[in-house]
C-alpha cells in the first residue's frame, strides 16, 4: 500500500499544478481560493500521516512510543522508504544529514569527559590474563536464550556440547547476561561486543553511523591479524562498512562460502571456511565467526529433522527452534574439534555469546508475562586461566571489557562503558540511563573522531 502513496503524491502534484497555474489561460488562481486548495492538500497530507502513525503505533504497542515513532525512527533508508514512502524519506534524509553534521558542544564534551572521569575503567593492569598472547575466537551465536542449555526435550538434550563446555574447567561461564540490544537487533549486537558502547535507543547504529571511526576489540588487540566471518552477504546490516570501522582487516561473507545457490550460507559451511582460513593465518589472530541457522521465523523447518520434531511436547515453532539450536550445536563441536586438530585450540581463547534473545522462556512455559530472567543470554569463554560459573547479572556490554581483561589488553585506554566480569561495581552502582545518554553521544556526535582515546599510552 505504501507504493501506492507515491503514485498519489504525483497525481496531487498534477492537480495542484492544474489548478495553481494552468487554469485561468496560466493565471494564477488568486485570493483565497488558491490558498483553500494549498490548506486542503497540506491537511490531506497530515491526515494520511497521522492515521499511518497511529496504525503503526496501535500495531506496535508496547513497543512505539508515540504515533511519530515511524517517522523518526531508521534502521536505515531502505527500511524508512519500505514504510514511509519516497516523500517522508526525502524529507528525513535532509533532517538527519543537516543533524547529524552538529558539532559536539563544549558542553557535551565536558558531560562526556566528567562521566569518563568519574565511572570509566581507568585500570591499565593485567591481573586477570592469559599468561601468554593467545588467538580470540569470538563466536556470536544467532538467538541463543540461555533456558536451552540444559534443556532437554524427551530426555534429547538440545545442547549436548554446549552442555559439556560449561562444565569444562578453565572456563568463565555465565548464563544471566541481559541483551541490551535494540532496533538494530544482532548488528547491536556486534557493536557492543566490538566496541565497548551501548547501541541507539532508536535506530540501527550499523545503519546509520557505520562509517564512523570506533575505539574496538580489534585496535585494542595490537599487531593481530583479524578476520571476520558471516554466513549472509556483507551487504545486510552494513557490515561491509561496519567491519572496517571496527578494524577487521578480513571479512569473508556468503559469496566465499559455498551454499548452493542458497540465500545465506550454513552455519557449518561457515565454521568449514573458517577453519581453512585459520589454518594457515599467521598467529596470534582475532577472528569472529556469526552463525545465522538460528535465524527466526521458525514457522516451518529450518535444518533437517531429528527426534525432538517428534516430540509430542511443544508447538511446531518451539520444535523448529530447538531443533535449530541442536544443529548449531552440533557444528560447534565440529568446529572446535578441527581447531584441535589443527593445533590452533590450545593456544586459542575462544568466546562463545550470544547476539540477542528470541524464544523467551515464558513462551516454553505458556506465561504471558515476560520477565527480565526469561530473556537472558549466555556468554562462555573457554581457555582461561579461572575456573567460573558467574551467577551475578551481567549486560552484553560487559563482554568488552571482559575479554580486555582475558587478553591482557588494558593497555588500550577506552575499556568501555560497562564493567569486566572481574571487576564488577568497582565504580560503584550502575546507572543504566546515563550510560544510554552518553552512549548515545558518543555515536551520534563522532566523539571519537576528534579524540585520542583509540591512542595507546606510552
Amino acid at each position: 500500500m505504501i507504493d501506492w502513496s507515491i503514485i498519489i503524491s504525483i497525481i496531487l502534484l498534477l492537480i495542484s499544478d492544474y489548478i495553481l497555474f494552468r487554469r485561468n489561460e496560466n493565471k494564477w488562481v488568486k485570493g483565497k481560493t488558491k490558498y483553500l486548495y494549498i490548506v486542503s492538500l497540506i491537511t490531506f497530507v497530515i491526515l494520511v500521516h497521522i492515521a499511518n502513525g497511529s496504525a503503526f503505533y496501535m500495531k506496535g504497542k508496547g513497543k512505539v512510543d508515540n504515533i511519530w515513532e515511524r517517522y523518526t525512527n531508521s534502521n536505515g533508508y531502505a527500511y524508512y522508504f519500505s514504510i514511509n514512502g519516497l516523500v517522508a524519506l526525502g524529507i528525513y534524509s535532509i533532517v538527519e544529514t543537516t543533524w547529524e553534521a552538529q558539532e559536539l558542544t563544549e558542553q557535551e564534551i565536558t558531560t562526556i569527559e566528567n562521566y569518563i572521569e568519574s565511572h570509566g575503567n581507568h585500570y591499565t593492569d593485567n591481573s586477570y590474563s592469559v599468561p601468554e598472547r593467545k588467538n580470540l575466537i569470538l563466536i556470536i551465536i544467532e538467538s541463543l536464550n540461555s533456558w536451552v542449555i540444559n534443556f532437554k526435550i524427551d530426555n534429547i538434550e538440545i545442547t549436548p556440547y554446549l552442555n559439556q563446555l560449561c562444565c569444562q574447567n578453565n572456563s568463565i561461564i555465565a548464563l544471566k547476561v541481559q541483551p541490551q540490544v535494540k532496533d538494530g537487533r544482532s548488528s547491536d549486537a556486534h557493536f557492543m561486543y566490538n566496541t565497548g558502547i551501548l547501541p541507539l535507543r532508536k535506530g540501527a547504529v550499523a545503519m546509520r553511523y557505520g562509517k564512523t571511526s570506533y575505539p574496538s576489540l580489534a585496535k585494542a588487540l595490537r599487531n593481530y591479524v583479524t578476520i571476520e566471518f558471516i554466513c549472509d552477504n556483507a551487504k545486510f546490516w552494513n557490515q561491509t562498512v561496519t567491519a572496517s570501522s571496527y578494524g577487521f582487516e578480513n571479512l569473508y561473507d556468503r559469496n566465499y562460502i559455498p551454499h548452493n545457490g542458497a540465500d545465506v550460507a550454513k552455519d557449518g559451511e561457515m565454521f568449514q571456511l573458517a577453519t581453512t582460513v585459520l589454518k594457515t593465518t599467521k598467529q596470534p589472530f582475532y577472528a569472529q565467526l556469526v552463525t545465522l541457522s538460528m535465524h527466526q521465523p521458525y514457522d516451518k523447518p529450518i535444518v533437517p529433522a531429528t527426534a525432538i520434531s517428534q516430540s509430542n511436547q511443544y508447538s511446531a515453532e518451539i520444535k523448529n527452534y530447538l531443533e535449530a539450536v541442536h544443529y548449531c550445536d552440533s557444528e560447534l563441536e565440529k568446529f572446535i574439534r578441527n581447531l584441535k586438530e589443527a593445533d590452533l585450540y590450545d593456544n586459542s581463547v575462544i568466546a562463545i555469546v550470544s547476539d540477542h534473545d528470541e524464544v523467551d522462556k515464558n513462551v516454553i512455559e505458556h506465561r504471558k508475562r515476560v520477565l527480565p530472567e526469561d530473556k537472558e543470554v549466555a556468554l562462555i569463554v573457554l581457555n582461561t586461566p579461572y575456573t567460573i560459573k558467574y551467577q551475578g547479572k551481567l549486560g552484553q556490554i560487559d563482554v568488552y571489557p571482559t575479554l580486555l581483561d582475558i587478553m591482557g589488553a588494558n593497555h588500550y585506554l577506552w575499556k568501555g562503558i560497562g564493567q569486566s566480569i572481574f571487576r564488577k561495581n568497582e565504580n560503584g552502582q550502575t546507572n543504566f540511563d546515563e550510560m544510554w545518554d552518553i552512549s548515545s553521544l558518543l555515536i551520534t556526535k563522532r566523539y571519537f573522531k576528534d579524540n585520542n582515546i583509540n591512542e595507546i599510552p606510552n
